[in-house]
Protein backbone atom coordinates (compact mmCIF):
# COMPACT_ATOMS: atom_id res chain seq x y z
CA UNK A 1 0.00 0.00 0.00
CA UNK A 2 2.74 2.23 0.94
CA UNK A 3 4.67 1.71 -2.32
CA UNK A 4 1.22 2.13 -4.54
CA UNK A 5 1.09 5.66 -2.69
CA UNK A 6 4.85 6.36 -3.01
CA UNK A 7 4.10 5.69 -6.30
CA UNK A 8 1.25 7.54 -7.08
CA UNK A 9 3.01 10.96 -5.55
CA UNK A 10 5.69 10.43 -8.07
CA UNK A 11 3.78 9.97 -11.02
CA UNK A 12 2.02 13.22 -9.76
CA UNK A 13 5.20 15.52 -8.77
CA UNK A 14 6.04 13.91 -12.53
CA UNK A 15 2.92 15.44 -14.18
CA UNK A 16 3.53 18.81 -12.05
CA UNK A 17 6.62 19.60 -13.07
CA UNK A 18 5.58 18.51 -16.67
CA UNK A 19 2.49 21.05 -16.37
CA UNK A 20 4.68 23.57 -14.63
CA UNK A 21 7.18 23.70 -17.59
CA UNK A 22 4.47 23.77 -20.14
CA UNK A 23 3.07 27.05 -18.62
CA UNK A 24 6.71 28.42 -18.44
CA UNK A 25 7.24 27.89 -21.63
CA UNK A 26 3.82 29.75 -22.35
CA UNK A 27 5.10 32.41 -19.52
CA UNK A 28 8.09 32.83 -21.54
CA UNK A 29 6.27 33.64 -24.70
CA UNK A 30 4.29 36.47 -23.63
CA UNK A 31 0.70 34.68 -23.17
CA UNK A 32 0.14 34.78 -19.11
CA UNK A 33 -3.66 33.68 -19.11
CA UNK A 34 -2.67 30.20 -20.36
CA UNK A 35 0.44 30.44 -18.39
CA UNK A 36 -1.93 30.98 -15.12
CA UNK A 37 -4.21 27.59 -15.97
CA UNK A 38 -1.28 25.46 -16.21
CA UNK A 39 0.25 26.68 -13.13
CA UNK A 40 -2.90 26.74 -11.28
CA UNK A 41 -2.92 22.71 -12.90
CA UNK A 42 0.21 21.82 -11.53
CA UNK A 43 -0.58 23.23 -8.11
CA UNK A 44 -3.94 20.61 -8.19
CA UNK A 45 -1.14 17.73 -8.51
CA UNK A 46 1.08 19.05 -6.18
CA UNK A 47 0.33 21.72 -4.10
CA UNK A 48 3.66 22.97 -2.41
CA UNK A 49 4.91 23.61 -5.80
CA UNK A 50 7.38 26.50 -5.10
CA UNK A 51 8.60 27.61 -8.42
CA UNK A 52 4.12 27.56 -9.63
CA UNK A 53 3.31 29.22 -6.53
CA UNK A 54 6.33 31.96 -7.38
CA UNK A 55 5.80 32.55 -10.70
CA UNK A 56 1.63 32.29 -10.20
CA UNK A 57 2.43 35.23 -7.67
CA UNK A 58 4.56 36.92 -10.18
CA UNK A 59 1.42 37.00 -12.84
CA UNK A 60 -1.25 38.07 -10.33
CA UNK A 61 1.22 41.17 -9.45
CA UNK A 62 1.54 42.44 -13.06
CA UNK A 63 -2.14 41.77 -13.67
CA UNK A 64 -2.13 44.38 -10.53
CA UNK A 65 -4.24 41.84 -7.79
CA UNK A 66 -1.63 42.17 -5.25
CA UNK A 67 -3.85 40.73 -2.67
CA UNK A 68 -3.82 37.67 -4.44
CA UNK A 69 0.05 38.08 -5.50
CA UNK A 70 0.91 38.51 -1.94
CA UNK A 71 -1.21 35.29 -0.35
CA UNK A 72 0.68 33.55 -3.65
CA UNK A 73 4.34 34.93 -2.31
CA UNK A 74 3.66 33.70 1.33
CA UNK A 75 2.33 30.65 0.23
CA UNK A 76 5.64 30.30 -1.46
CA UNK A 77 7.59 31.43 1.07
CA UNK A 78 6.41 28.90 3.91
CA UNK A 79 7.88 26.33 1.21
CA UNK A 80 11.23 27.87 1.01
CA UNK A 81 11.87 30.99 3.21
CA UNK A 82 15.24 31.55 1.99
CA UNK A 83 14.52 32.62 -1.74
CA UNK A 84 15.25 35.76 -1.96
CA UNK A 85 13.79 36.82 -5.12
CA UNK A 86 10.16 35.70 -3.66
CA UNK A 87 10.92 38.49 -0.49
CA UNK A 88 11.75 40.97 -3.41
CA UNK A 89 9.21 40.30 -5.89
CA UNK A 90 6.52 40.44 -2.49
CA UNK A 91 8.11 43.52 -1.66
CA UNK A 92 7.31 44.81 -5.30
CA UNK A 93 3.67 44.12 -4.52
CA UNK A 94 3.09 45.89 -1.31
CA UNK A 95 5.35 48.88 -2.58
CA UNK A 96 2.77 49.06 -5.75
CA UNK A 97 -0.28 48.92 -3.25
CA UNK A 98 0.73 51.69 -1.02
CA UNK A 99 2.39 49.79 1.34
CA UNK A 100 5.78 50.96 2.10
CA UNK A 101 6.79 50.21 4.86
CA UNK A 102 6.02 46.57 4.65
CA UNK A 103 7.43 46.44 1.50
CA UNK A 104 10.83 47.86 2.57
CA UNK A 105 10.53 44.88 5.29
CA UNK A 106 10.38 42.45 2.56
CA UNK A 107 13.31 43.84 0.58
CA UNK A 108 15.55 44.17 3.71
CA UNK A 109 14.44 40.22 4.17
CA UNK A 110 15.72 39.76 0.54
CA UNK A 111 18.76 41.49 1.41
CA UNK A 112 19.71 39.90 4.84
CA UNK A 113 20.01 36.36 2.45
CA UNK A 114 21.10 38.34 -0.50
CA UNK A 115 23.21 41.84 0.36
CA UNK A 116 24.69 41.87 -3.18
CA UNK A 117 20.86 42.25 -4.75
CA UNK A 118 21.45 45.53 -6.39
CA UNK A 119 17.48 45.49 -6.81
CA UNK A 120 16.79 45.25 -4.20
CA UNK A 121 18.51 47.75 -2.71
CA UNK A 122 17.73 50.13 -5.02
CA UNK A 123 13.81 49.28 -4.23
CA UNK A 124 14.88 49.39 -1.14
CA UNK A 125 15.54 53.62 -2.37
CA UNK A 126 11.84 53.54 -3.44
CA UNK A 127 10.52 52.35 -0.55
CA UNK A 128 12.36 54.87 1.80
CA UNK A 129 11.93 57.79 -0.61
CA UNK A 130 7.79 57.02 -0.33
CA UNK A 131 7.88 56.69 3.42
CA UNK A 132 9.99 60.03 3.13
CA UNK A 133 13.06 58.83 4.96
CA UNK A 134 15.33 60.45 1.97
CA UNK A 135 18.73 60.35 3.39
CA UNK A 136 18.31 56.46 3.97
CA UNK A 137 16.77 56.13 0.43
CA UNK A 138 20.03 57.69 -1.04
CA UNK A 139 22.18 55.63 1.16
CA UNK A 140 20.62 52.14 -0.29
CA UNK A 141 20.76 53.89 -3.82
CA UNK A 142 24.63 54.41 -3.20
CA UNK A 143 24.75 50.39 -2.62
CA UNK A 144 22.56 49.50 -5.76
CA UNK A 145 25.01 52.06 -7.48
CA UNK A 146 28.60 50.29 -6.33
CA UNK A 147 27.04 47.10 -7.00
CA UNK A 148 26.28 48.41 -10.37
CA UNK A 149 28.16 51.24 -11.46
CA UNK A 150 25.74 51.99 -14.47
CA UNK A 151 22.50 51.54 -12.83
CA UNK A 152 20.70 54.17 -14.64
CA UNK A 153 17.43 54.03 -12.32
CA UNK A 154 19.33 54.31 -9.20
CA UNK A 155 21.79 57.34 -10.22
CA UNK A 156 18.09 59.15 -11.81
CA UNK A 157 16.21 58.32 -8.29
CA UNK A 158 19.59 59.37 -5.66
CA UNK A 159 19.64 62.86 -7.64
CA UNK A 160 15.72 63.61 -7.34
CA UNK A 161 16.12 62.22 -3.47
CA UNK A 162 18.69 65.07 -3.01
CA UNK A 163 17.15 67.73 -5.20
CA UNK A 164 13.95 66.89 -2.80
CA UNK A 165 16.62 67.58 -0.10
CA UNK A 166 17.09 71.15 -1.33
CA UNK A 167 20.89 69.73 -2.23
CA UNK A 168 20.63 71.20 -5.33
CA UNK A 169 24.51 71.23 -6.23
CA UNK A 170 24.62 67.49 -5.59
CA UNK A 171 21.56 66.73 -7.23
CA UNK A 172 23.01 68.30 -10.59
CA UNK A 173 25.68 65.77 -10.28
CA UNK A 174 23.62 62.96 -9.75
CA UNK A 175 21.93 63.47 -12.70
CA UNK A 176 25.41 64.38 -14.84
CA UNK A 177 26.06 60.80 -13.74
CA UNK A 178 22.79 59.77 -14.96
CA UNK A 179 23.35 61.26 -17.72
CA UNK A 180 26.70 59.79 -18.49
CA UNK A 181 25.41 56.19 -18.29
CA UNK A 182 22.07 57.39 -20.78
CA UNK A 183 22.83 60.17 -22.75
CA UNK A 184 18.58 60.26 -24.09
CA UNK A 185 17.26 60.25 -20.52
CA UNK A 186 14.72 62.88 -20.99
CA UNK A 187 13.50 63.03 -17.84
CA UNK A 188 16.99 63.39 -16.02
CA UNK A 189 17.89 66.23 -19.03
CA UNK A 190 14.40 67.99 -17.25
CA UNK A 191 15.03 67.02 -13.88
CA UNK A 192 18.57 68.50 -13.74
CA UNK A 193 17.29 71.80 -15.89
CA UNK A 194 14.50 72.67 -13.68
CA UNK A 195 17.51 71.85 -10.76
CA UNK A 196 19.73 74.48 -12.28
CA UNK A 197 16.53 76.92 -12.91
CA UNK A 198 16.56 76.98 -9.32
CA UNK A 199 20.32 77.35 -8.18
CA UNK A 200 19.69 80.57 -11.09
CA UNK A 201 21.71 79.09 -14.09
CA UNK A 202 18.85 80.29 -16.12
CA UNK A 203 21.15 79.37 -19.77
CA UNK A 204 22.14 76.20 -18.72
CA UNK A 205 18.83 74.95 -17.75
CA UNK A 206 17.37 76.45 -21.39
CA UNK A 207 19.61 74.17 -23.10
CA UNK A 208 18.61 71.14 -20.96
CA UNK A 209 15.33 71.83 -21.41
CA UNK A 210 15.53 71.79 -25.43
CA UNK A 211 17.40 68.90 -25.56
CA UNK A 212 14.45 66.85 -23.23
CA UNK A 213 11.95 68.30 -26.21
CA UNK A 214 14.25 67.51 -28.93
CA UNK A 215 14.36 64.02 -27.81
CA UNK A 216 10.95 63.77 -27.06
CA UNK A 217 8.93 65.93 -29.03
CA UNK A 218 5.57 65.34 -26.93
CA UNK A 219 7.24 65.38 -23.84
CA UNK A 220 4.59 68.39 -22.73
CA UNK A 221 5.56 69.30 -18.71
CA UNK A 222 9.54 69.76 -20.36
CA UNK A 223 7.69 72.85 -22.58
CA UNK A 224 6.02 74.24 -20.05
CA UNK A 225 9.29 73.90 -17.81
CA UNK A 226 10.91 75.95 -20.97
CA UNK A 227 8.27 78.51 -21.28
CA UNK A 228 8.05 78.94 -17.85
CA UNK A 229 11.82 79.96 -17.85
CA UNK A 230 11.56 81.67 -20.60
CA UNK A 231 9.49 83.99 -18.45
CA UNK A 232 12.06 84.01 -15.79
CA UNK A 233 14.52 85.73 -17.98
CA UNK A 234 11.73 88.01 -19.35
CA UNK A 235 11.79 86.41 -22.81
CA UNK A 236 7.83 86.79 -22.86
CA UNK A 237 7.47 86.04 -26.93
CA UNK A 238 9.38 83.02 -26.08
CA UNK A 239 7.30 82.03 -23.07
CA UNK A 240 3.72 82.53 -24.30
CA UNK A 241 5.06 80.61 -27.84
CA UNK A 242 6.04 77.58 -25.85
CA UNK A 243 3.71 77.34 -22.92
CA UNK A 244 0.97 77.45 -25.66
CA UNK A 245 2.99 74.27 -27.31
CA UNK A 246 2.94 72.56 -23.69
CA UNK A 247 -0.96 73.51 -23.15
CA UNK A 248 -1.78 72.22 -27.03
CA UNK A 249 0.34 68.95 -25.87
CA UNK A 250 -1.97 68.69 -22.72
CA UNK A 251 0.00 70.17 -20.29
CA UNK A 252 -0.96 70.37 -16.41
CA UNK A 253 2.34 71.03 -14.90
CA UNK A 254 2.20 73.41 -12.08
CA UNK A 255 1.61 77.04 -12.54
CA UNK A 256 1.73 76.39 -16.44
CA UNK A 257 -1.93 77.94 -16.89
CA UNK A 258 -1.49 80.82 -14.88
CA UNK A 259 2.70 81.24 -16.22
CA UNK A 260 1.02 81.03 -20.05
CA UNK A 261 -1.90 83.77 -19.39
CA UNK A 262 0.80 85.61 -17.84
CA UNK A 263 3.49 85.71 -20.36
CA UNK A 264 0.44 86.51 -22.60
CA UNK A 265 -0.66 89.53 -20.89
CA UNK A 266 3.27 91.09 -21.24
CA UNK A 267 3.32 90.82 -25.47
CA UNK A 268 -0.28 92.38 -25.26
CA UNK A 269 -1.65 88.70 -27.30
CA UNK A 270 -5.59 89.16 -26.06
CA UNK A 271 -6.39 85.96 -28.16
CA UNK A 272 -9.06 83.56 -25.74
CA UNK A 273 -7.79 85.99 -22.77
CA UNK A 274 -11.27 85.85 -21.21
CA UNK A 275 -11.85 82.06 -21.76
CA UNK A 276 -8.26 81.58 -20.60
CA UNK A 277 -8.60 83.59 -17.11
CA UNK A 278 -12.18 82.13 -16.67
CA UNK A 279 -10.64 78.71 -16.87
CA UNK A 280 -7.85 79.78 -14.33
CA UNK A 281 -10.26 80.90 -11.49
CA UNK A 282 -12.06 77.70 -11.81
CA UNK A 283 -8.51 75.89 -11.54
CA UNK A 284 -7.80 77.70 -8.41
CA UNK A 285 -10.98 77.57 -6.74
CA UNK A 286 -10.84 73.83 -7.66
CA UNK A 287 -7.47 73.40 -5.46
CA UNK A 288 -5.21 72.83 -8.53
CA UNK A 289 -1.84 73.91 -8.77
CA UNK A 290 -2.61 76.21 -11.60
CA UNK A 291 -0.71 79.77 -10.86
CA UNK A 292 1.87 80.97 -8.90
CA UNK A 293 0.01 83.69 -6.40
CA UNK A 294 2.31 86.56 -7.50
CA UNK A 295 0.81 87.06 -11.56
CA UNK A 296 -2.78 86.01 -10.30
CA UNK A 297 -2.35 89.20 -8.37
CA UNK A 298 -2.23 91.47 -11.98
CA UNK A 299 -4.88 89.32 -13.28
CA UNK A 300 -7.80 88.72 -11.10
CA UNK A 301 -9.26 91.47 -8.26
CA UNK A 302 -10.64 88.72 -6.12
CA UNK A 303 -8.80 88.63 -2.28
CA UNK A 304 -10.58 85.23 -1.40
CA UNK A 305 -8.77 83.60 -4.73
CA UNK A 306 -5.51 85.19 -3.83
CA UNK A 307 -5.61 83.66 -0.67
CA UNK A 308 -6.81 80.30 -2.35
CA UNK A 309 -3.82 80.27 -4.28
CA UNK A 310 -1.44 80.77 -2.18
CA UNK A 311 -3.05 78.16 0.65
CA UNK A 312 -2.71 75.29 -2.46
CA UNK A 313 1.16 76.72 -3.17
CA UNK A 314 2.15 76.32 0.09
CA UNK A 315 0.85 72.84 0.76
CA UNK A 316 1.96 71.42 -2.77
CA UNK A 317 5.38 72.91 -2.18
CA UNK A 318 5.50 70.73 1.28
CA UNK A 319 4.11 67.99 0.00
CA UNK A 320 5.78 67.66 -4.01
CA UNK A 321 9.54 67.70 -1.63
CA UNK A 322 8.55 65.60 1.11
CA UNK A 323 9.86 67.83 3.88
CA UNK A 324 10.44 66.82 7.20
CA UNK A 325 10.07 69.09 9.99
CA UNK A 326 13.37 70.25 12.21
CA UNK A 327 11.52 69.31 15.62
CA UNK A 328 9.49 71.04 17.83
CA UNK A 329 10.29 75.04 17.72
CA UNK A 330 11.82 76.46 21.52
CA UNK A 331 11.16 79.68 22.67
CA UNK A 332 14.13 81.34 24.70
CA UNK A 333 14.81 84.25 27.22
CA UNK A 334 16.94 86.85 26.08
CA UNK A 335 18.12 89.95 27.38
CA UNK A 336 17.01 91.45 23.97
CA UNK A 337 14.93 89.54 21.77
CA UNK A 338 15.97 88.71 18.62
CA UNK A 339 14.68 89.81 15.48
CA UNK A 340 15.99 87.99 12.20
CA UNK A 341 15.08 89.49 8.68
CA UNK A 342 15.33 87.26 5.85
CA UNK A 343 15.38 88.73 2.15
CA UNK A 344 16.75 88.59 -1.13
CA UNK A 345 16.92 92.84 -1.67
CA UNK A 346 19.76 93.32 0.92
CA UNK A 347 20.83 96.01 -1.92
CA UNK A 348 20.06 98.79 -3.99
CA UNK A 349 16.46 97.64 -4.65
CA UNK A 350 12.93 99.15 -3.38
CA UNK A 351 12.63 96.96 -0.54
CA UNK A 352 16.22 98.05 0.84
CA UNK A 353 14.74 102.05 0.19
CA UNK A 354 11.87 101.31 2.34
CA UNK A 355 13.03 99.29 5.54
CA UNK A 356 17.02 100.92 5.67
CA UNK A 357 16.15 103.57 7.97
CA UNK A 358 13.93 101.09 9.94
CA UNK A 359 16.64 98.70 10.63
CA UNK A 360 18.63 101.61 11.93
CA UNK A 361 16.19 102.80 14.09
CA UNK A 362 15.89 99.67 16.35
CA UNK A 363 16.15 100.39 19.85
CA UNK A 364 19.55 98.76 20.36
CA UNK A 365 18.79 98.06 24.09
CA UNK A 366 15.71 96.05 23.38
CA UNK A 367 16.58 94.28 19.92
CA UNK A 368 19.41 92.40 18.31
CA UNK A 369 18.81 91.89 14.73
CA UNK A 370 20.52 89.59 12.50
CA UNK A 371 19.86 89.98 8.37
CA UNK A 372 19.66 86.70 6.89
CA UNK A 373 20.58 87.41 2.78
CA UNK A 374 19.83 85.10 0.28
CA UNK A 375 20.23 88.03 -2.48
CA UNK A 376 23.32 88.83 -4.90
CA UNK A 377 26.31 89.87 -3.09
CA UNK A 378 26.78 93.51 -4.61
CA UNK A 379 29.05 95.81 -3.00
CA UNK A 380 27.41 98.84 -3.88
CA UNK A 381 26.59 101.87 -1.04
CA UNK A 382 22.92 100.58 0.00
CA UNK A 383 24.56 96.78 0.82
CA UNK A 384 27.31 98.62 3.06
CA UNK A 385 24.55 101.21 4.98
CA UNK A 386 22.68 97.90 5.53
CA UNK A 387 25.49 95.93 6.50
CA UNK A 388 26.18 98.41 9.07
CA UNK A 389 22.77 99.10 10.20
CA UNK A 390 22.18 95.10 11.74
CA UNK A 391 23.92 93.40 14.95
CA UNK A 392 24.98 90.20 12.51
CA UNK A 393 25.05 90.27 8.55
CA UNK A 394 25.15 86.58 7.37
CA UNK A 395 25.07 85.62 3.78
CA UNK A 396 23.18 82.35 3.59
CA UNK A 397 22.65 82.15 -0.63
CA UNK A 398 24.35 78.86 -0.97
CA UNK A 399 22.50 77.04 2.09
CA UNK A 400 19.14 75.08 1.33
CA UNK A 401 16.37 76.53 2.72
CA UNK A 402 16.03 73.69 5.57
CA UNK A 403 19.82 74.58 6.91
CA UNK A 404 18.45 78.08 6.83
CA UNK A 405 16.03 77.30 9.22
CA UNK A 406 18.28 75.64 11.48
CA UNK A 407 21.26 78.06 11.35
CA UNK A 408 18.37 80.35 12.14
CA UNK A 409 17.54 78.43 15.31
CA UNK A 410 20.79 77.87 16.37
CA UNK A 411 20.86 81.62 16.36
CA UNK A 412 17.70 81.61 19.11
CA UNK A 413 16.02 84.14 16.61
CA UNK A 414 12.68 85.22 18.17
CA UNK A 415 11.01 86.87 15.68
CA UNK A 416 11.67 85.96 12.16
CA UNK A 417 10.40 88.26 9.28
CA UNK A 418 9.86 87.29 5.68
CA UNK A 419 10.43 90.18 3.75
CA UNK A 420 10.13 88.22 -0.02
CA UNK A 421 7.41 86.23 0.13
CA UNK A 422 6.19 84.94 -3.08
CA UNK A 423 8.09 87.65 -5.10
CA UNK A 424 10.80 86.66 -7.63
CA UNK A 425 13.85 85.06 -5.21
CA UNK A 426 11.76 84.55 -2.86
CA UNK A 427 12.27 81.38 -0.11
CA UNK A 428 8.93 80.74 1.88
CA UNK A 429 9.80 76.98 2.63
CA UNK A 430 12.48 78.43 5.07
CA UNK A 431 9.49 79.59 6.93
CA UNK A 432 7.73 75.97 6.90
CA UNK A 433 10.59 74.51 8.56
CA UNK A 434 9.96 77.34 11.40
CA UNK A 435 12.83 78.76 11.44
CA UNK A 436 11.81 81.15 14.80
CA UNK A 437 8.99 80.43 17.21
CA UNK A 438 7.30 84.13 15.79
CA UNK A 439 7.38 84.36 12.44
CA UNK A 440 6.15 87.06 10.18
CA UNK A 441 5.36 88.12 6.73
CA UNK A 442 6.36 91.97 5.37
CA UNK A 443 6.53 94.23 3.40
CA UNK A 444 7.79 92.60 0.43
CA UNK A 445 4.86 90.29 -1.08
CA UNK A 446 1.24 92.31 -1.46
CA UNK A 447 -0.76 89.22 -0.33
CA UNK A 448 -0.82 86.36 2.08
CA UNK A 449 1.59 83.35 1.75
CA UNK A 450 -1.14 81.03 2.66
CA UNK A 451 1.19 79.48 5.38
CA UNK A 452 0.06 78.29 8.41
CA UNK A 453 3.11 78.61 10.49
CA UNK A 454 2.84 82.25 9.47
CA UNK A 455 1.83 83.83 12.35
CA UNK A 456 1.29 87.34 11.15
CA UNK A 457 1.25 89.88 8.20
Amino acid sequence: MKRRHGQANMRNQAAAQAKFAEGLTFHRAGQPARARELYREALALQPRHFDALHLLAVIAAQSGNAPEAISLFDQALAVNPKAAVVHFNRGNALQESGRHALALDSYQRALALEPDYPEAHFNSGRALSDLKRLDDAIASYDRAIALRPGYVRAHFNRANALRSLDRLAEAVEGYDATLAHDTRHADALNNRATTLRDLGRFAEAIADYRRAVALKPDYADAWANLGSTYLDVKEYAAAAEHLDRAAALGSQAAHMHGNRLHARLHVCDWRDVEALTTDLVQRVTRGEVATQPFPLLAMIDSPALHRRASEILAEWRWRKHGKTLLGPIQSHTHSRIRLGYFSADFHEHATAYLMAELFERHDRSRFETVAFSFGPNQDDAMRRRLAAAFDRFIDVRARSDRDIAALARELEIDIAVDLKGYTGDGRPEIFAYRAAPVQVAYIGYPGTTGMAEMDYL
